[in-house]
């Protein structure tokens, strides 16, 4: 491709970056741009790779952060970029004149672009075997002819609080956990409503509450059954699902907020924590919560990775280390 000196980019910060000038669509090239360390809000730094969103030169601004924004929602599903939607809220996305198009000769975390999938399914250093080689261009064009539904579900996804812009407050966790929660009942959807009639009420005159043929949680095990396909994951699943149910109910009816606290571990101790020490300890134990929360979106990111890019990848929920370092 050519130089792209003095022509003008949305500049934009990931964990990686194209090992050189790639085109996704439209004309529209991701170009690297070398790397920074980055302040972060917790008041660390960490090093980020800059690149480029490059579309025509005769686009309008306008439109040009119209399709950036389209494609960084795209970029951070796949991407496994946490810090896209905070940086976008942060406003440090902006239009500039590219000034080191050839990246300065700075390949970390430079990776290839034309098989992408182990990032995608969030196995990028260890690529799962019998997972089909898709790049990065390839999926962008199955995410833009995606149902509008489906797209507007990894929106939601890559939007989850509580976000680096705001560590830790004091209902983060569990906003987490309704945000999650009701991204997987939407993709698992609603059991068919039962046909059977009854009586109007004799009071108010008010129609029959519609219900269920069959239960939630029953029409839960039947659909992760029919799209996992592995019963010891769907008892998993489902248990992690009714965990974060019961707080996005409670949420949902009144104030519910996170009391947990961490508990005390000594220098060199090191505490592990699995889904069911996760579902059980979760009302106390901040680390138990923590976990619940990844797994949640764990399971979450699987759904939507298969009902988008019809790429099977289920996987036991996440065990967390926790140790305390001296």
């Amino acid at each position: 491709m050519t130089s792209f000196n003095g022509r003008k980019g949305v500049l934009y910060f990931s964990q990686f970056k194209p090992s050189g000038p790639y085109e996704i669509a439209d004309s529209i090239v991701v170009v690297p741009s070398g790397g920074l360390m980055l302040p972060m809000h917790s008041g660390a730094s960490r090093w980020v790779s800059r690149s480029h969103f490059v579309a025509p030169a005769d686009w309008p601004d306008s439109l040009v952060f119209e399709r950036f924004r389209d494609w960084l929602i795209f970029d951070c599903f796949v991407m496994m970029n946490s810090h896209g939607a905070a940086h976008y809220d942060d406003n440090l996305h902006v239009l500039e004149i590219i000034a080191n198009p050839e990246d300065g000769g700075d390949l970390r975390y430079a990776v290839d672009y034309n098989d992408v999938v182990g990032f995608l399914v969030g196995a990028h250093v260890a690529r799962p075997k019998g997972l089909p080689v898709r790049s990065y261009a390839e999926l962008y064009d199955a995410f833009r002819v995606l149902h509008s539904e489906t797209r507007s579900a990894i929106e939601w996804f890559v939007s989850q609080p509580p976000s680096p812009r705001r560590l830790a407050p004091l209902f983060g966790q569990y906003w987490g956990l309704l945000h999650m929660t009701i991204l997987i009942e939407s993709l698992i959807g609603l059991p068919p409503n039962c046909g059977c009639l009854s009586a109007a009420c004799q009071v108010c005159n008010a129609p029959p509450r519609p219900h269920y043929k069959v239960s939630r949680r029953d029409w839960l095990r039947q659909e992760l059954t029919r799209r996992v396909e592995d019963t010891a994951l769907v008892g998993a699943y489902v248990s992690l699902i009714e965990a974060g149910k019961r707080v996005r109910d409670k949420m949902s009816h009144g104030p519910h907020f996170d009391r947990t606290t961490h508990p005390i571990m000594n220098v060199g101790e090191v505490a592990s924590y699995d889904a069911k020490r996760a579902i059980g300890e979760f009302k106390i134990d901040s680390n138990a919560l923590d976990t619940l929360l990844v797994s949640l979106r764990d399971v979450a990111h699987a759904l939507l990775v298969d009902e988008a890019f019809s790429i099977k990848h289920f996987r036991p929920p996440s065990d967390l280390k926790v140790a305390v370092v001296g």
